[in-house]
């Protein structure tokens, strides 16, 4: 069912979050993230969650689940227990974490009035990362087939590139960059990532139709970014634009100027297909190199939706839903009931 890592049959997505990458079904929404956690709901609430942290210590796995049930409600860890690694989820994870991985893996499964679920934790020695992965709920009872999740599951940079892929965005962004803060609210989607000396910020908005109603993208983008309308430059064709501002001069004295004003080089278009505006800013010391630059806005693209859904929703790719739970249709008593798990100390 998956041929290759990220080419997907049949209905499902591929989801792509700090250099971990996997593919659920298209009924599954992002419902919380952040720098080492990632969970999905949906139609009746929570139904998978994964979470990672760096590897700490070298003693069998199996010696962390008394931890791991600690972070369970107190109400039901008592039903917490260890299982046997299937054999299915043992063949599904071969493909990418080495033996030695597979044999230290743990399993378990719990119990809870709406249905419990079952989990594992695995460290991945070439990543130097350890992962708990819950399904719960619908995800472990509704016909889902969790061999098939695991079989797509893969962490770390792919030929040094890092997959972000979450609702209707894709990007492919250098490794070296990392999360620094993220904004999914609806018709307003940010990520802004980091490295050493560069900060890379990714927008999409929409709907443009709406939004460009009476105005141009120069002006829109002026507005979003603050910058000046003298400063933008188009093809022509008012459907890209681009702009670079900071310290004027060479050499030196540019060096110097960039300490209190970063150079900000951006590229703004029109995403037809999709109905949404797509923007990529660089902000740093040095103007980057154009090459490098134009690379990246190729990398970054919006997924045209297959259908609307009602209620303004596609499937699988919400663009006017926020990720708070307490503000979508799908929250609930299911949602973040293992929210507590924590891997900050395995």
């Amino acid at each position: 069912m998956f041929p290759g890592d990220g080419t997907v049959v049949g209905p499902w997505k591929r989801v792509g979050w700090c250099g971990v990458r996997l593919s659920v079904p298209e009924g599954w929404h992002p419902a919380g993230m952040d720098r080492g956690h990632l969970a999905f709901e949906g139609d009746t609430g929570a139904v998978m969650a994964v979470k990672w942290a760096p590897t700490r210590g070298r003693g069998p796995l199996r010696r962390k689940l008394p931890r791991i049930r600690g972070g369970f409600p107190r109400e039901i860890r008592h039903t917490f227990r260890e299982t046997v690694l299937p054999r299915s989820w043992r063949e599904a994870l071969a493909g990418n974490f080495e033996p030695a991985d597979l044999t230290d893996a743990a399993a378990f499964r719990w119990s809870d009035p709406v249905g419990g679920g079952e989990g594992l934790v695995i460290r991945s020695r070439r990543d130097r990362r350890v992962f708990l992965l819950l399904f719960h709920g619908e995800g472990a009872s509704c016909g889902v087939d969790i061999p098939e999740i695991l079989t797509a599951f893969r962490s770390g940079a792919r030929q040094g590139r890092v997959l972000w892929a979450v609702f209707d965005i894709r990007a492919w962004v250098p490794e070296a960059f990392r999360l620094v803060r993220h904004r999914f609210v609806p018709g307003d989607f940010a990520l802004t990532l980091a490295a050493r000396r560069e900060t890379l910020c990714l927008h999409r908005w929409g709907p443009a139709s709406v939004l460009l109603r009476n105005r141009t993208l120069g002006a829109f983008a002026s507005e979003r970014f603050r910058i000046s309308r003298q400063g933008i430059s188009d093809g022509g064709n008012g459907r890209a634009i681009e702009w670079t501002e900071g310290p004027v001069g060479e050499g030196r004295i540019r060096r110097l100027s960039s300490l209190f004003s970063p150079i900000r080089r951006g590229r703004a278009w029109h995403a037809d297909d999709c109905d949404k505006i797509l923007a990529l800013q660089t902000v740093g010391r040095r103007l980057p190199d154009e090459d490098r630059f134009t690379a990246l806005c190729a990398a970054f693209h919006c997924v045209p939706p297959e259908g609307p859904k009602p209620g303004g929703v596609f499937e699988g790719r919400l663009t006017d839903r926020p990720t708070d739970p307490n503000h979508g249709p799908n929250h609930g008593p299911n949602h973040g009931r293992t929210n507590g798990t924590t891997l900050q100390k395995i």
